[in-house]
């Protein structure tokens, strides 16, 4: 399935039911998660290395709103509500859910700056059961980027476009008095890695039975609800709690 699975929570529960009574693999094509990088950090995170964890700042920006037309589909809001977030966002929300479990409340601004029909610039704050907080940006009207950051006590750790290189800046050692000089930061780098074929690696290994594809449908159903959640939010201009699911 392409991403968004759906767009809310009532169709996601009957699409999930549909596929586990026909005993079929179900795979969401969330392809960032199959990317070292993403390992990488995760096993960081699991391992304390970045130390304890306050905050994530994400962002995912295309141009494609500059050159889409007004009748297609992705100009619709009712195709693509909150703006941005179905073409672009939902990764990022998925990596959230994949790194640090549960988000338990949004608050979305989404405005149209450029696009005839849709809010094509779209910023959400998160916060999340594990006590973080995380920020998303992101657009349809500028230029290709894709960022993940976390922030710890013994660093930075961060996911860079063009092809995801991780970096990773840690805090500085010795007294906390002064002006703090940054440190040389570690630089990992996954040139030419294919991304897509891992994702597709995976699904067709689920197919076989050799392994079950590694995103879970209680993961796709939190995905649907915190996206509706951000639509609820963007649509009421105010904090929205994430249904339990």
């Amino acid at each position: 399935m392409e991403k968004p699975f759906t767009l809310d929570i009532a169709s996601a529960e009957r699409a999930l039911d549909a596929a586990a009574r026909a005993g079929i693999v179900l795979a969401v094509a969330y392809p960032r998660r199959f990317h070292p990088s993403v390992a990488e950090l995760k096993g960081r995170i699991a391992d304390g290395r970045l130390g304890v964890l306050s905050h994530c700042q994400s962002e995912q920006t295309a141009p494609a709103g500059l050159s889409m037309r007004a009748d297609y589909w992705r100009s619709d809001p009712v195709e693509a509500p909150a703006g941005a977030m179905t073409a672009t966002g939902v990764h990022s929300v998925d990596l959230l859910i994949h790194l640090f479990g549960r988000i338990d409340e949004v608050y979305c601004l989404s405005h149209r700056r450029v696009m005839a029909r849709l809010e094509d610039t779209t910023a959400v704050l998160f916060g999340l059961a594990n006590g973080m907080t995380a920020t998303l940006y992101c657009s349809l009207v500028t230029a290709v980027s894709a960022r993940f950051a976390v922030f710890g006590t013994k660093g930075c750790a961060e996911l860079w476009t063009p092809e995801f290189q991780f970096r990773f800046s840690p805090t500085p050692e010795g007294p906390r008095t002064g002006r703090h000089a940054a440190a040389t930061p570690e630089i990992i780098e996954y040139k030419g890695f294919n991304t897509l074929l891992a994702e597709l690696e995976a699904f067709a290994a689920a197919i076989r039975g050799e392994q079950v594809y590694p995103i879970p449908p209680e993961d796709i159903l939190h995905g649907v609800a915190v996206f509706e959640a951000i639509v609820r939010s963007a649509e009421r201009h105010q904090s929205v709690t994430v249904a339990r699911t």
